[in-house]
C-alpha cells in the first residue's frame, strides 16, 4: 500500500478531493478489474453499490482537469520510479504505430486505413483506430519490457481541431510529425535527452525537420532517433571546398552515393565485435560513415552499416553524431520491444473494447 500511495499521491495535485478518490479508484481498477467492461469492471472490482456508478461516469465526463498536466506528472514519476534501460547514459524512448479494428464504424476516430502488413492473413483493409505509441524501455540485462507512457489516436480526429478551444491543429499533422510530437513531450521530464529508435517510415525530411525543432527548443535535452533508410536510398558526401574567388553559387552537396553500395565499395573497412542484441551475443561486422541526407535539406547523418553472422545486412541512421556504433545497434534492437507490447495489449484486450 505504500508503494501505491507514493504512485499515486503525486496525482493530487490536480484534483479536487472528491475528483481524486475517483481517480485512484479508476486507476486501481484498471490494474485489478478481471474483464474489460468499461467502468462496469471496476465497479465489480471493488464490489461498489450500484450507486456509485453515477459517481464513477460523472468524474468521466468532467473536463476540470488538464489531461497534459496529468501527463507530465505520469512521465515525470514513471522515469524516476521505473528501472530505466540506458544507452550511451541515455533512456530509450520507443515510438511506433498499430491499429485495433473496431466493430463500430461511427465511433469517434474510427476509420478505414490500409494495413501495411506483409502477413498474407492480415487484409488489406481495416476499420478502427491508429494509435500511437510512446513508451519507455524498463527491465534489466536479462529482461527488457516497453513501458507505455503515451497512447493517442493519431488519425480520424481531424475535426477536433476545430472544435478545440484553444485551435490545437496537432490533430491535423501527419502520424509521423504526430509521434515526434509526442516523443518530445516526454523529453522535457528526462535528464540530458533521450534516444528514440522508430522504425524506417520515420526517415523523411518533415519528421527531421520536427526533431531538430525539438532539440533546438530544449539543446540540453535532445532527441537523438535511429532509424532505418530505404533500401534504394541515397546520401551525399560533403560539397568540394571553393577556391577563392570561385563564381557561382555554393554547392550544397557533393558526390551521390547509393546508400547499400558501401557493403562492397567499403567492405575492406568492416570492423569486427560480439554484441549482445535480440538477447544474445553475436559477433556483427559494422561500418560508419557521416554523410548528407535528404534533398532540398542535405543533413549530415551518420550511417552504420551492419552484417550479422547470418549473413544479414542492415544499414541504421541516427542524427546523433556523437553516437558510437555499437550504442546505436543496440538502440535498434530494442526497437521490436514495442512489438511485443502491442501484442501482449491486444491479446489482453487493453485497448478499448468494441
Amino acid at each position: 500500500m505504500k508503494y501505491i500511495d507514493k504512485i499515486l499521491n503525486p496525482f493530487q495535485k490536480h484534483f479536487t478531493k472528491p475528483s481524486f478518490k475517483w481517480f485512484a479508484i479508476t486507476c486501481l481498477g484498471l490494474a485489478t478489474r478481471s474483464d474489460t467492461l468499461g467502468m462496469t469492471s471496476t465497479v465489480r472490482a471493488f464490489s461498489l453499490e450500484d450507486k456509485h456508478y453515477n459517481g464513477l461516469e460523472y468524474f468521466h465526463k468532467r473536463s476540470v482537469f488538464d489531461l497534459d498536466e496529468i501527463s507530465a506528472t505520469w512521465y515525470e514519476m514513471a522515469l524516476a520510479e521505473a528501472p530505466v534501460i540506458k544507452v550511451a547514459g541515455l533512456p530509450l524512448i520507443i515510438g511506433d504505430h498499430t491499429k485495433k479494428s473496431k466493430e463500430a464504424k461511427y465511433m469517434p476516430g474510427v476509420k478505414r486505413h490500409h494495413q501495411e502488413s506483409d502477413n498474407s492473413n492480415v487484409a488489406e483493409y481495416m476499420h478502427g483506430h491508429a494509435w500511437g505509441c510512446a513508451a519507455i524501455l524498463i527491465g534489466n540485462e536479462h529482461k527488457q519490457f516497453a513501458m507505455p507512457l503515451n497512447l493517442r489516436i493519431h488519425d480520424g480526429l481531424d475535426c477536433l481541431a476545430d472544435w478545440e478551444q484553444d485551435g490545437n491543429e496537432r490533430h491535423k499533422e501527419t502520424m509521423g510529425i504526430q509521434m515526434i510530437s509526442q516523443i518530445g513531450d516526454i523529453l522535457e521530464k528526462t535528464e540530458a535527452g533521450a534516444i528514440s529508435p522508430l522504425d524506417g517510415a520515420f526517415l523523411t525530411r518533415p519528421i527531421l525537420r520536427k526533431v531538430n525543432e525539438i532539440n533546438e527548443k530544449n539543446p540540453d535535452k535532445p532527441l537523438s532517433i535511429v532509424t532505418k533508410p530505404r533500401i534504394d536510398g541515397i546520401a551525399y558526401t560533403e560539397p568540394p571546398a571553393r577556391f577563392a574567388g570561385q563564381r557561382g553559387a555554393p554547392r550544397k552537396k557533393g558526390e551521390t552515393i547509393k546508400l547499400y553500395s558501401l557493403f562492397e565499395t567499403r567492405a575492406d573497412e568492416f570492423k569486427e565485435k560480439k554484441i549482445v542484441i535480440y538477447g544474445k551475443k553475436q559477433l556483427v561486422k559494422y561500418f560508419k560513415i557521416d554523410l548528407l541526407w535528404g534533398k532540398t535539406l542535405y543533413q549530415k547523418l551518420r550511417f552504420v552499416f551492419i552484417i550479422l553472422e547470418d549473413g544479414t545486412r542492415s544499414v541504421l541512421v541516427t542524427n546523433n553524431l556523437d553516437l558510437d556504433e555499437e550504442s546505436i545497434i543496440k538502440s535498434y534492437a530494442y526497437r521490436f520491444k514495442i512489438e511485443c507490447c502491442f501484442k501482449e495489449m491486444k491479446q489482453c484486450d487493453t485497448f478499448l473494447p468494441n
